[in-house]
């Protein structure tokens, strides 16, 4: 039985971080298959350093469905100018992921969608708010578990 990484294309296995670019083109394949995705505005990323500044992310108006492995750009939340290249990220997309990522260095893995599927946000009306639109992003309380530094 041959291996996950000898079935990679050419262009993919000798690319920088090759699994980290076949893992997130599959994630962005298997959310298209389920619905999860409007458009191009979508965006998911992995980070590939340890304090989580450099990051693969999908391209700039690229739908799910599209994307592979060798179409992921790799970008620095610390460099300035990412946004001048003539692959630049979605500025939004940029700037929220390299917020997440260089402040949470252990999420490893953000993925952003305007699901379709979703028609309404429970925890919002059961709080008193009503979505404008069906597709309006909903933002629930999560907790990040972090290491206990208080000694």
């Amino acid at each position: 039985m041959q291996s996950a990484r000898s079935t990679l294309p050419k262009a993919v296995s000798s690319a920088p971080y090759h699994r980290e670019r076949a893992d997130l083109a599959a994630a962005f394949r298997w959310a298209a298959r389920l619905n999860f995705h409007e458009g191009v505005a979508n965006h998911f990323s992995v980070t590939v350093n340890e304090d989580g500044t450099q990051f693969l992310m999908n391209p700039n108006q690229s739908h799910f469905s599209r994307i592979k492995a060798s179409d992921l750009i790799l970008v620095d939340a610390n460099d300035p100018d990412t946004m001048n290249r003539p692959d630049a990220p979605d500025p939004t997309a940029w700037g929220l992921h390299g917020a997440l990522h260089r402040q949470c260095q252990h999420a490893r893995v953000a993925l952003h969608v305007h699901s379709i599927t979703r028609p309404s946000c429970p925890r919002c009306e059961i709080h008193g708010y009503r979505q404008s639109i069906k597709t309006a992003p909903c933002f629930l309380t999560a907790t990040l578990s972090t290491p206990n530094t208080a000694g």
